[in-house]
């Protein structure tokens, strides 16, 4: 029976601030409403520090999803024996975007509202990065991209890349074409945001060079036969093409090309700079280049290089688990954890989860400076979120069934 008078009143007033009291010890134990523990975040606690690996580990870019996420959990697995970082270990939540935009999207959101993670590694592509922009933004999540594109990171506070990007390569490019004396150009890339870049920064960019851009043709990534788009290109007698794909896309050109013959040299953007390239391409790629980093030819970097010293001992770690000799996208991954790594013992984390993920944004901002790493030197600012040194890269011909430094 409900009570109307007075001290009906003030028992119903107890019960409700009782009710509320409870309602707000059982929110606290199991974390906020939206799924996000700010536990984890509190400095106090000594819960793992939990950060989001974001790759490609089935689809198009498979292959170097895969090894970024190797990467990183041999780090974080070498970081942890040692203690973690300020004496809490690192935890990696990783999840697989199918190579799809839509679906780096629907990952990213799960990390940072379900699974509470303070920062984000990945994606593994451009499109997929540049899809997540937003996001990381609405959802005030630092994010450490896979991918090269000056567009992932341009106008933005909270999104960073973990490699050169794709001017510095094709500065890289042109700049060799025009050392061996070559003039005429083709581009021969992707239809996604990774090709689609130097298709359309070419046009200018060869004429600062004094050279001519005589053909472009853009290809479906999941195309399994080029024959056509190279039969296309081969009309303009380029003397070099420029390549910008990722395995298998690469070897699949390669092994086109050198089915009609196809003339002048084939010059691979960094996505083509791996192991893979050559062993798919079966024998194919043989006197093709690649612009990657030192990473390919670890064995030719000298004792006096400043990057000689984490090479070393990345390859050292890698090949330690039972892997073969390690490409620059694992290189990639190892690096971003490093920059995580740096970051996270620089920050302060304590507070709730927002405050955190506030706090290593701005760590990022503030501490990367002259960090040297296995693809190149790093050095973050408030206007700059990504590496703009051309340390690290090199120019790579496939001899004899491997890299060597051109």
């Amino acid at each position: 029976m409900t009570q109307n008078g007075p001290r009906g009143r003030r028992s119903a007033s107890r019960w409700l601030l009782a009710t509320a009291v409870s309602a707000s010890l059982l929110l606290t134990a199991c974390g906020s409403s939206d799924g996000e523990d700010t536990t984890e975040a509190s400095g106090g606690s000594k819960a793992p520090i939990k950060i989001g690996v974001l790759v490609g580990l089935t689809g198009s870019y498979a292959t170097l999803g895969e090894s970024e996420r190797k990467s990183t959990e041999i780090y974080a697995e070498r970081l942890n024996s040692k203690g973690g970082i300020n004496g809490r270990k690192v935890e990696l939540v990783v999840a697989d975007t199918t190579s799809n935009e839509s679906e780096a999207v629907n990952q990213l959101r799960k990390l940072v509202t379900q699974d509470g993670v303070i920062a984000v590694m990945g994606p593994s592509s451009t499109g997929e990065s540049v899809a997540v922009k937003p996001i990381a933004a609405s959802l005030k999540v630092p994010v450490l991209s896979f991918a090269s594109s000056p567009a992932i990171i341009a106008d933005s506070q909270w999104m960073y890349k973990a490699f050169p990007g794709t001017l510095e390569s094709l500065k890289a490019q042109l700049g060799y074409v025009k050392d061996k004396g070559l003039k005429r150009v083709a581009l021969l890339a992707s239809n996604n945001a990774y090709g689609q870049e130097p298709q359309q920064t070419l046009p200018s960019l060869v004429k600062e060079f004094g050279l001519e851009l005589v053909a472009s043709e853009l290809f479906a990534p999941t195309a399994t036969d080029l024959t056509p788009q190279l039969g296309s290109l081969a009309k303009s007698n380029p003397e070099a093409t420029l390549v910008w794909a990722v395995n298998p896309a690469n070897a699949i050109i390669a092994k086109n090309a050198a089915a009609i013959r196809y003339p002048g040299l084939l010059f691979n953007s960094p996505g083509g700079a791996s192991a893979e390239y050559i062993s798919l391409s079966a024998g194919a790629a043989e006197g093709t280049l690649a612009q990657g980093s030192k990473m390919a030819v670890v064995a030719d970097v000298p004792k006096d290089d400043e990057q000689y010293e984490v090479i070393q001992d990345f390859v050292k770690a890698w090949k330690a688990g039972g892997q073969t000799a390690p490409n620059q996208f694992a290189a990639i991954g190892w690096d971003s954890m490093s920059i995580m790594e740096t970051a996270l013992s620089k920050a302060n984390l304590e507070g709730d989860v927002a405050t955190v993920r506030s706090a290593v944004r701005d760590s990022l901002e503030n501490n990367i400076k002259g960090l040297v790493l296995t693809n190149t030197v790093f050095d973050f600012s408030k206007t700059s979120h990504g590496p703009t040194s051309t340390t690290g890269l090199a120019i790579l011909r496939v001899k004899g069934n491997a890299f060597v430094l051109e």
